[in-house]
């Protein structure tokens, strides 16, 4: 997981520097994110009822082999001269579809691995290695952008992607759930019912949609306020993302030292808030160093969320049907454009600030609603 995550943020990190290189137009890195996540809200489903049907490692085996190919084959393209925008989208496309059936394996192997008690344990731990990825992976790609070249990043990603396949043919197979014989249309319908039957369920997916969609835009935008708002390079931008990671492990490590505390629910709501204000703030600057600062708690508030989200879902949803419920928490990244693209053009005609700081309030606002009227939802264990 550690070289996958490492694969994952260099790729979000070069493959939006570069289109924004190539082009500087917010709406083509709004249109980048479109392409990447579309296969995620579309295909989602199936690889979470894929996951529920045959053993995950293979699931996981079988994706990670297909992101060293595709990573390989763009960093050819860059390094021959050829490149162009649409190649970006295309690729983007393909490594979306397999991170589809990818993530919904990922996060359902956990509770299948370890015991219920150590559950939120193992999440946060798993979060914490996504979090030192982000201090790690953006530096480093920024790094070989500004020493080596693009093309350099895409390749190290492919070595890593082949790394990570070869260590988990060590996982050990875990069967999945017993389940009725029924097609895999019917298994995506019954997740659905499930979902809206258990309200919990329904309110902790709504969670993650409000914060994805509102809140996670600004690392994909961030080429935008570190070119035309600070006025730095690749170098800065890599920074800038890595202290964002730092935030992120800062709070996993610290869910991870919690171990199975009772006030989860309440947690959850105070980092969305925290999400909220934080990201306001960071519109706000104009200073380097003020925005290396500010970007440190917008990431403890992204991660610390997504940990307690994640645990609190795993922890309330029947085995059977977890790899499904998984999938739909992952389509949360699939709809993410429905923020991106919009806020993409609206960075174009009014400024990234602007556009930004009007989704952390969008954010904030709803923390807040959760903290004065959710109860139930503050109170969850």
């Amino acid at each position: 997981m550690f070289l996958s995550f490492a694969l994952f943020q260099m790729q979000m990190m070069a493959r939006s520097w570069f289109m924004y290189d190539l082009t500087h137009k917010g709406v083509l890195l709004g249109l980048l994110n479109l392409a990447s996540a579309v296969p995620m809200l579309t295909l989602s489903l199936f690889g979470g009822a894929l996951a529920d049907r045959i053993p995950k490692r293979t699931l996981l085996l079988s994706t990670q082999l297909g992101m060293a190919v595709t990573s390989l084959g763009l960093a050819i393209i860059i390094g021959a001269g050829v490149i162009e925008w649409w190649h970006l989208v295309l690729f983007g496309l393909v490594q979306g579809a397999l991170t589809a059936f990818m993530m919904p394996a990922r996060q359902s192997i956990i509770p299948e691995l370890v015991e219920r008690r150590l559950l939120f344990n193992a999440v946060s731990l798993s979060s914490a290695e996504m979090s030192a990825n982000r201090v790690i992976a953006p530096a480093l790609a920024g790094i070989l952008i500004a020493t080596l070249g693009v093309s350099m990043v895409f390749f190290t990603m492919a070595a890593l992607s082949a790394a990570a396949f070869v260590i988990m043919l060590f996982l050990p197979p875990t069967p999945p759930a017993p389940r009725a014989a029924t097609s895999m249309l019917k298994d995506m319908a019954e997740v659905q019912g499930y979902i809206w039957r258990h309200k919990v369920i329904l309110s902790l997916l709504t969670v993650s949609f409000v914060s994805v969609v509102f809140g996670m835009p600004l690392q994909y935008l961030m080429p935008i306020f570190t070119e035309d708002v600070l006025r730095v390079g690749p170098r800065e931008l890599g920074w800038i993302l890595s202290l964002m990671g730092a935030g992120s492990l800062v709070g996993s490590l610290a869910a991870a030292a919690l171990g199975d505390f009772k006030k989860k629910g309440l947690l959850l709501v105070v980092l969305t808030v925290v999400m909220g204000i934080s990201t306001v703030v960071f519109t706000m600057t104009r200073s380097v160093p003020l925005a290396l600062a500010v970007i440190v708690p917008v990431g403890l508030g992204q991660s610390g969320r997504m940990t307690i989200n994640n645990t609190l879902l795993q922890m309330h949803t029947d085995k059977h049907v977890l790899g499904r419920v998984m999938a739909v928490n992952m389509m949360q990244v699939g709809l993410q454009p429905l923020g991106t693209v919009p806020l993409g053009l609206a960075a174009d005609w009014v400024g990234a600030p602007w556009a930004m700081g009007v989704a952390g309030g969008v954010v904030l606002v709803f923390g807040l609603y959760l903290m004065a009227f959710r109860r139930d939802l503050r109170e969850l264990p």
